[in-house]
Parts: C-alpha cells; structure tokens; sequence
C-alpha cells in the first residue's frame, strides 16, 4: 500500500508547521515534515519554545474529510498516537495534560498545536527525546537515541493519527485518552471561572467540570490549569 502522506525531512527549519502546511497545499496531499532543529517553533499563544538535547519534531498536515464542527478533537487523537508510539518504541509511559501536553510525573516532555486553515489541518508535535539539564518541570524521555528511532517516532504517529481520522469522527479512541488523561481529578480554572474539579473528556474533544449547579464543558482556548507543568518559556506548547 502506498505511504498515504509524502515525507520530508530538514536539519534546521524555522517552523515544520509551515513548511508541512505549505507541502500539503501544493500537493493537495498529505505532507509529513520532521527537522533535527527548530528555531522558530511556536505554542497555542505563538509564544517560543525550549529546546532538549535531542528532540523530534514534526508537523503532519492532512485535509480532514470530517467536519470543521468535529476538529476540536484532533489534537487529542494526536495526543493519543503520540503514547502509543512512544510506548511501543521506548516502552515508557507518558500522561496526557488536556489537551495538549505530554508528561512524565509532573515533567513536560512534549506539548501538541493543531492549526487549521482553508481546509487544511496541521498538527505539530515537539517532543523532548534526551536532555540531560532540563530545566525546572519538563524533562527528557531517554538517555540515548538515534535518527532512526526518530524517523519511527514520526512515521508511527503519523500513521497513527491518520488511521484514527479514517474512521467515523465519534468513534476515536476517547477511553484510552481518558485512561491517560492526568486532568481529570484535578483543579483548573478557566477565563471568568473556576477553580472547579475535571470530571471527564467528551467525545467532542470538551473537558467537562463540576461548578455549583452542574457540569459545564469547556474548551481549550477557555482553561488554564491551576497546577502546570510547563517547559515553555511562556507556558506554550510547541
């Protein structure tokens, strides 16, 4: 079967989400675009970002045949792909932070952006593989590893993720991404509100929370965590 993206890889890039967004769009395919170095990355707020030792990053960029209505959910689907290749590569077992950080303990190890635009949606992944003097809350996952496993890294969650949006838009593996899901149990506030207890992850994507009254979901725009683990300067993600 063919390899239902094109590949490609850079030493130093600004951004993999552009250049991935860009490749897509003069495709009209999907683009999978992973770097050694990134200098420009940037989180859910545009803020920088921390680099490790050794990292992956990567950007897969795709034309979803859901509907936009349903895209709120990706990036924990990628979240999701992101723990089962690491487990199956590294064998180490991350936590979810919804909805888009990847942690070990309390540590950030990785964080995820989804973009969307005319019809294209991009999702980016940083992911600290090897560091030895991180800083305060993030950390690495391994001592060692190798281009190849890299390149294993990349490809598995790619495959993973667009396997998952092959299927029908409810029927994501949302009881896996809860089982993983650190959030839940845990305070957050949100713009205008809070603190209120996390209760559950619907299939919408939507963190739901216990308030005075009953449950409300909220979206991740809306949330700041109480508690946050973060390797950003800035608090972002990618």
């Amino acid at each position: 079967m063919d390899t239902p993206y094109v590949i490609e890889h850079r030493k130093r890039v600004d951004s993999t989400q552009d250049i991935a967004r860009s490749l897509a769009e003069s495709s009209l395919g999907n683009a999978l675009v992973t770097a050694d170095e990134q200098v420009a990355g940037r989180g859910r707020s545009g803020n920088s970002w921390w680099q490790a030792d050794t990292n992956l990053f990567m950007s897969l960029a795709f034309w979803p045949v859901w509907s936009a209505q349903t895209w709120g959910r990706i990036p924990l689907i990628v979240g999701n792909a992101v723990a089962d290749t690491i487990d199956e590569l590294l064998g180490v077992n991350v936590g979810l932070k919804w909805p888009n950080d990847i942690l070990i303990d309390d540590d950030k190890v990785g964080g995820i952006l989804v973009e969307a635009k005319d019809g294209v949606v991009v999702a980016g992944c940083g992911i600290n593989l090897s560091w030895a003097n991180p800083p305060a809350g993030a950390a690495g996952i391994v001592v060692l590893t190798t281009a190849e496993t890299r390149n294993r890294l990349a490809t598995g969650i790619a495959d993973r993720v667009l396997g998952v949006l092959a299927g029908d838009a409810d029927s994501w593996p949302l009881t896996r991404y809860k089982a993983r899901c650190v959030t839940l149990g845990e305070q957050v506030t949100w713009q205008g509100g809070g603190p209120a207890e996390a209760v559950d992850v619907l299939t919408t994507g939507e963190l739901l929370v216990r308030v005075t009254g009953g449950d409300m979901p909220l979206v991740a725009s809306e949330v700041r965590h109480v508690r946050a683990a973060t390797l950003s300067r800035d608090d972002s993600e990618h």
